[in-house]
C-alpha cells in the first residue's frame, strides 16, 4: 500500500493523531503504539496530537519519525518525558508546538541549539518553563515566532528573546512576572512587528 491508502484502527481513546505526509493527508483517527509500525518514517512531515495523554509506549514509536517538518501537541497535561527529552531529535523541525505540557521544563531545552530550521514555537500553557529556557530558545537564531503565554517568564527572558536576530512576532500573554523593562527589552527588537502582553498585570 502508498502512504495515503494506509488504513489503521481506531482503537485507542487517550490519542488523537493527525498525520500528514509528503503524499499529502494519510490518516486521522486513534493510534495505539503498535499502529506506528506501518508508517512510513521517511514519508511523514506533519504530526498533531491532541487530547490528554501521550504515553511512554507512543512516545517511543514517535521518536522514529526524524524528517518531522512540523510537530504539535496540543492539550496535553502528561505527555512522556521520553518524548520531550527527545525532541532534539527531530532536526528538520520548522514548527513546534507543545501546549499544555507539565512535562516540559527548562532542562529539556539544553541541546535545542541543533535546531537550524525552527521557526515558529508555542509553548502555550507550559507553566513549569522560566527564563532558564528562554535562554536555550535565544540560541535558536532561526526562530521567527515565539509564543510563551502563560509561562513563568520575566523580564530576564524577554531580554535574551528579543535578542533573536529574525523575530517578528511574540506572544507573552498572561506572563504575570513581565513589567515596564520587558516593554524596553522588546522596543529594541530590530524585526519585531507583532507583540501580545495582554493581561500582564504588572504592565503599566
Amino acid at each position: 500500500e502508498t502512504p495515503t491508502q494506509s488504513r489503521l484502527p481506531l482503537s485507542c481513546p487517550r490519542l488523537q493523531i493527525d498525520i500528514k505526509s509528503v503524499y499529502g493527508p494519510v490518516l486521522f483517527g486513534e493510534l495505539v503504539p503498535e499502529d506506528f509500525l506501518t508508517l512510513s518514517a521517511q514519508a511523514l512531515e506533519t504530526m498533531s496530537l491532541g487530547q490528554h495523554e501521550v504515553t511512554a509506549g507512543v512516545a517511543e514509536s514517535l521518536l522514529q519519525f526524524t524528517n518531522l517538518r512540523s510537530l504539535s501537541i496540543t492539550v496535553s497535561k502528561k505527555v512522556s518525558r521520553i518524548l520531550t527529552d527527545g525532541i532534539p531529535l527531530f532536526t528538520k523541525l520548522e514548527r513546534l508546538s507543545i501546549r499544555c505540557c507539565d512535562n516540559l521544563v527548562d532542562e529539556t531545552m539544553m541541546n535545542w541549539s541543533r535546531f537550524t530550521n525552527l521557526a515558529h514555537i508555542d509553548f502555550t500553557n507550559c507553566c513549569r518553563l522560566t527564563d532558564e529556557a528562554a535562554g536555550h530558545i535565544s540560541v535558536i537564531f532561526s526562530l521567527r515566532t515565539v509564543n510563551m503565554s502563560h509561562t513563568n517568564l520575566s523580564d530576564v527572558g524577554v531580554a535574551l528573546l528579543a535578542g533573536l536576530p529574525l523575530l517578528h512576532s511574540i506572544s507573552l500573554n498572561n506572563c504575570y512576572k513581565l513589567t515596564n523593562i520587558a516593554v524596553m527589552h522588546l522596543s529594541k527588537a530590530r524585526n519585531l512587528t507583532d507583540i501580545d502582553l495582554s493581561c500582564c498585570n504588572h504592565l503599566g
